[in-house]
């Protein structure tokens, strides 16, 4: 005898068998199964994926947890992705049929540079238009002309470090400031003598 349950069901029932030999019933109970939720850091640097404790009966909306201080390094965290007969696709809530893991998206991150001319009295400062990946080594632009009255120039400071340094080129690894550095200039003294002569 085969016995088959609505689906995402539970209940009771009696079987009754009646043969030349006579009749005979067994009482059976059927429980649905429920399914469970799982999240993969996909290689995070930090943080703990979710837990979700949740059992749910295949039908159930289940809505999906957030990032939970997870990070990756170089990347920004794009949600939690699921696998689709159209691919890996970015949900927040999703129909649950069977165990599911959820793996954590990681975009690579961009960063741009800028320049601060540090009260410059003349000229620009750089403009850079570039946006670095994680890790890339940047090349440090020139003067551009810059000029500050009573100073000179002394390169462009990276505060990437323990202290500001003036650098020519650095590993990018967040959106960076580069400060131009400026030395007051030697100042002359003019003095007069009167050496006791008379018109």
């Amino acid at each position: 005898i085969i016995a088959t349950t609505p689906a995402g069901t539970a209940g009771s029932a009696t079987i009754v068998v009646t043969t030349q030999f006579g009749t005979a019933s067994a009482a059976f109970t059927y429980v649905a199964p429920t399914f469970s939720v799982t999240y993969n850091g996909n290689g995070q640097t930090g943080g703990t994926p979710p837990s979700d404790p949740g059992a749910y009966a295949s039908g159930n909306t289940v809505n999906v947890l957030g990032q939970n201080g997870l990070y990756k390094t170089g990347y920004t965290f794009g949600g939690w992705s699921m696998p689709t007969c159209m691919g890996p696709q970015v949900i927040s809530s999703f129909t649950i049929l069977t165990d599911t893991t959820l793996t954590a998206v990681w975009n690579l991150a961009t960063f741009s540079v800028t320049y601060s001319g540090n009260g410059n009295t003349g000229g620009s400062v750089p403009i850079d238009n570039a946006s670095y990946s994680f890790g890339t080594t940047v090349t440090v632009a020139g003067q551009n002309g810059l000029t500050r009255t009573g100073y000179t120039f002394g390169g462009w400071s990276y505060s990437g470090g323990l202290a500001p340094s003036v650098v020519t080129s650095f590993s990018i690894q967040t959106n960076t400031t580069l400060t131009a550095v400026w030395n007051a200039s030697a100042t002359l003294t003019v003095t007069y003598r009167d050496d006791g002569k008379t018109s």
